[in-house]
């Protein structure tokens, strides 16, 4: 969406002052008035913009007023003093009357203009109606220092949209007194959006966003994960309504909870807006995920400056990428930015986060000669107490699957879902979809022929990523650096494969436990048996002379 081009913004609460029509004077010579264009504000300076200036009055200047008022070269002189003459604006009403009704000449109009100078509605409400009569090509102002005729002016933003787009941008129209020298403060007091995403195990502090909310996290599929807008109430005082809406866009990888969304407008609130001052549509066909429209965003105004917050959870689902280049979720923030023309609206900069989460191989293999890759081993993970449930990547197939939830005593599964890895032809089970954290790997049984290890059937996994876990994340470089995996205290570090073109990367752990076969116990007939049964004879033997000596000591 491009950005419409815009009125140029003013802090411009210049003196109204004329010399009364009785006392104008003659025609005096025309001499240039200075003006001087620069930038204030909360954002950036309007750089390289081009403004467009339409004389609305002429005359003479005299003492730092103007004098011998005449219509200028920028206005359409018949059509605005009909609009004048006939406008049913009750900004232009006095007495409930419209004082510009008999007004015949430009005399008379700076006249009324000069009784009604504290009048900023009225005021207002003429340079609205003097934009809309315009004419001509106007008189081309570039940042900086400029010389134009003395008059009255309505200065517009003409600058071209590649100029604007992404820019900060915001209106005001205003009738601008140009004598002598004039410096023109353009201010850029406009909304802004920021997205966060919480990471629940190293989010960090901030002072500006909750602890834990940043632009980088991971989490587990299955997982709902806690998303934010950070924004402020937009200075709305020339608006009579004000569009706000915010457009969001997932990637495949995350399911909107349309139900979570809550909002907190004003300072220190606890409270979160009823549903019915703000809709939520998800029915789109832009792309776009959802979008929030603050309903009569006006009735703020009073808030002006103070944070607005919207909250939310979306699902990594099964669609999630392993690895990078992570699953993305992008806002930006559509806002009017013309309080004379409502289908004019801006667009903030695109914000956005990312969430990762990642894949772990083990392999089972022989304790003796870890070439030798072990079918059939069976494990449970286990987390917090809780059993983990898998989805069946392939049909019958426990050795590719992916995280669904976690139960503290999983008993009603699904179709194609379990709580059991095994070990495949190749002696691999994968693990898809863990968050950065520790895990207990429980073995339940060993392959054919082999034993669980002697010392114990559970095993410590650490999963440690190493992501770049900040405010500033771009969204182009990558935030997803180092990826580790320990068993126990075996450290298995995998390179983060970054992603080629048109392809996925990854972030994978590959661990190895071992077997010790049920050979290398003493086996049937070997010496461990041959000596069991040569004690046994010694011992029958011994009880066979203790029997007869006993028996011979009871007779004598």
């Amino acid at each position: 969406m491009k950005t419409n081009k815009l009125l140029a913004a003013g802090a411009l609460a210049l003196s109204m002052a004329m010399t009364p029509v009785a006392s104008l004077l003659n025609a005096m010579p025309v001499a240039a008035a200075e003006v001087t264009i620069s930038g204030t504000g909360e954002q950036e300076i309007l750089h390289n913009h081009t403004f467009t200036a339409y004389q609305v009055f002429a005359g003479s200047e005299e003492n730092g007023v103007l004098s011998n008022i005449k219509w200028g070269g920028g206005i359409n002189s018949g059509a605005f003093l009909k609009a004048l003459n006939e406008s049913t604006d009750s900004a232009f009403k006095v007495n409930n009357e419209n004082v510009f009704k008999d007004v015949s000449n430009a005399a008379e109009v700076a006249a009324i203009l000069v009784e009604q100078k504290d009048n900023v509605t009225l005021l207002d409400a003429f340079a609205r109606l003097a934009d809309m009569n315009k004419t001509g090509d106007g008189i081309q102002l570039q940042s900086g220092s400029n010389e134009i005729d003395p008059g009255y002016y309505v200065i517009i933003d003409t600058s071209s949209d590649d100029v604007i787009v992404g820019k900060p941008t915001a209106v005001n129209k205003t009738l601008l007194q140009v004598v002598g020298k004039v410096d023109i403060a353009v201010k850029t007091s406009i909304p802004t959006v920021e997205k966060k995403v919480w990471e629940n195990n190293k989010g960090g502090e901030s002072t500006e966003y909750r602890s834990g909310y940043n632009d980088v996290a991971d989490h587990e599929i299955g997982e709902d994960v806690p998303f934010s807008f950070y924004s402020k109430v937009p200075d709305m005082e020339q608006y009579s309504t004000y569009e706000y809406v915010l457009h969001d866009t997932m990637s495949s990888g995350l399911t909107f909870n349309e139900s979570s969304v809550k909002i907190y407008i004003g300072t220190n609130s606890t409270t979160p807006l009823a549903s019915d001052k703000y809709t939520v549509t998800t029915d789109l066909t832009n792309g776009e995920t959802f979008n929030i429209t603050i309903n009569n965003m006006k009735d703020y105004q009073s808030l002006k400056g103070q944070p607005i917050r919207v909250d939310f959870t979306a699902k990594l689902n099964s669609n999630a990428v392993i690895g990078l280049p992570g699953n993305t979720n992008e806002v930006f923030l559509e806002y009017s930015n013309n309080p004379y023309d409502t289908t004019k609206k801006g667009e903030t900069p695109h914000d956005k986060v990312v969430v990762f989460t990642y894949e772990v191989d083990v392999t089972k293999v022989d304790n003796a000669d870890e070439n030798i890759k072990l079918k059939g081993a069976e494990f449970e993970l286990k987390k917090d107490g809780k059993t983990a449930v898998f989805e069946k990547l392939n049909d019958n197939d426990n050795s590719v699957l992916r995280l669904v939830k976690w139960e503290e005593n999983p008993t009603s599964l699904e179709n194609n879902q379990t709580t059991t890895l095994i070990s495949g032809n190749n002696g691999v089970f994968k693990i898809y979809g863990l968050d950065d954290g520790t895990y207990t790997l429980h073995e339940t049984k060993a392959p054919d022929g082999y034993t669980i290890p002697t010392n114990g059937k559970d095993f410590t996994l650490i999963i440690k990523a190493n992501t770049d876990n900040r405010q500033d994340w771009n969204g182009t470089d990558d935030a997803l650096n180092t990826y580790t995996g320990t068993l126990n205290t075996n450290e298995y570090s995998v390179n983060v494969v970054k992603p080629s073109e048109g392809q996925e990367g990854s972030a994978k752990a590959e661990i190895t436990i071992k077997n010790s076969s049920a050979s290398s116990l003493p086996e049937t007939g070997g010496m461990g048996t041959t000596m069991i049964y040569g004690v046994g004879a010694v011992m029958v033997a011994g009880a066979a002379v203790f029997y007869v000596t006993n028996k011979r000591t009871r007779k004598d």
